[in-house]
């Protein structure tokens, strides 16, 4: 983002805005990079309930031929989010460093295989809109459906 910004205020025409450029900026003004927001807690790993439920599921799917068994996930694509990382210097503190209120706007993908690899659904796409005006009138690569 810096050397976007270098290259696009630089009035030399001859300015590259290098990795060595940047290592130096980032050296002379004390600038260093955040995360803006933590992540979510993670699962206890360890915990005998768990582990107890997970192993007896484990058994279920074991006693089926993994060709006829199936993992589907999603994973949102947040088409407008903001960086989640920002760069500051060494005076301040990063506590008082907040980002803005992220876009909500996206769309989920949806991701389907058989446990061999050799049977792959199609992804398909899950929006808010009953007919994207990207889509209307286009051929489109995933299959679409609203909520």
């Amino acid at each position: 983002m810096i050397k976007n910004r270098a290259l696009h205020l630089s009035k030399d025409d001859s300015f590259r805005a290098s990795n060595g450029w940047y290592e130096g900026f980032v050296k002379q003004f004390n600038l260093r990079s955040i995360n803006l927001h933590g992540e979510g807690a993670e699962v206890d790993k360890n915990d005998p309930i768990l582990l107890e439920e997970l192993e007896m599921f484990y058994s279920i799917v074991r006693s089926y031929p993994p060709e006829r068994v199936y993992n589907m996930d999603e994973t949102g694509l947040f088409y407008k989010v903001t960086p989640r990382f920002t760069v500051i210097t060494d005076e301040e503190d990063p506590s008082t460093v907040r980002g803005i209120k992220s876009s909500k706007d996206g769309v989920t993908i949806g991701l389907c295989s058989n446990a061999t690899g050799d049977h792959k659904i199609s992804p398909f796409m899950i929006g808010t809109a009953k007919e994207p005006a990207c889509i209307r009138g286009n051929k489109w690569p995933l299959q679409y459906t609203s909520q």
